[in-house]
């Protein structure tokens, strides 16, 4: 395990640090921003971005910092600008609460969505309800709670339904973590999972907690530090 966590640290100058993988015979890249690139779909895939969730915590009394809805932004920009993406399926959870749909947040993610002319379509997740209708402003087209795309079943919870027919899920909603230990270190960090039904995606937003999983004997998980991609080592299921 100390190999592995000294993998993590050292650099990757010169490399996005994505990681192909083949899933049902399509091709995809994990992106070490908590995406996936699907080449053959010219999309981009995410999970759980929670748009305004530091703003709710604020008006909430809690003193958490601004700044997290701007680096959440620049990042999905900068897998839009990174990769050839002409879509953008929203995996749920778009947004956190109808309290953290502030003016200021409104007004930051109508500017944001001005600089990335992208087509983006929204699959919604149980944080979503929350608001009876998105601002026209962000462009974001709203579909049922499923969308069938060449073989996958796009969906924000897959590990509370079965599919409706024998096409693969994809979803987040667990936000999947993976914990590390070491002789002197216990890291978690966020996952890609994929098991025999399902695969789960990485919260986007980095303001979350989430689930601890493990590379079970018929699944397996890459993690992502930030800068690259990387199988994980085999362990069991767990809560955090």
């Amino acid at each position: 395990m100390d190999r592995f966590l000294n993998r993590l640290r050292q650099p990757n100058p010169g490399d996005d640090g994505a990681l192909a993988v083949t899933l049902q015979g399509e091709s995809l890249m994990l992106l070490p921003e908590r995406a996936v690139f699907w080449p053959s779909q010219s999309a981009l895939l995410v999970a759980d971005l929670h748009w305004g969730k530091d703003e709710a915590f604020r008006r909430q009394g809690s003193p958490v910092p601004p700044g997290v809805l701007t680096a959440d932004l620049k990042r999905l920009k900068h897998c839009i600008d990174r990769w050839p993406v002409e879509r953008v399926y929203i995996l749920g959870d778009l947004i956190h609460n109808r309290e953290g749909m502030s003016e200021d947040v409104v007004h930051e993610i109508v500017a944001w969505r001005e600089t990335v002319p992208v087509e983006m379509i929204l699959i919604p997740g149980n944080h979503d309800r929350h608001l009876a209708q998105l601002p026209l402003s962000f462009i974001i087209q709203v579909m049922p709670y499923a969308l069938t795309v060449a073989g996958f079943e796009m969906t924000h919870d897959p590990t509370s339904r079965s599919p409706s027919s024998d096409d693969y899920m994809i979803g987040g909603h667990v936000h999947p973590l993976f914990r590390i230990r070491s002789s002197n270190d216990l890291i978690m960090l966020p996952c890609f999972y994929f098991g025999p039904d399902y695969a789960l995606l990485p919260a986007f937003s980095e303001f979350t907690g989430g689930f601890v999983v493990n590379a079970e004997r018929d699944a397996d998980v890459y993690l992502t530090d930030g800068r690259v991609v990387l199988p994980a080592p085999r362990r069991g299921f767990g809560r955090e």
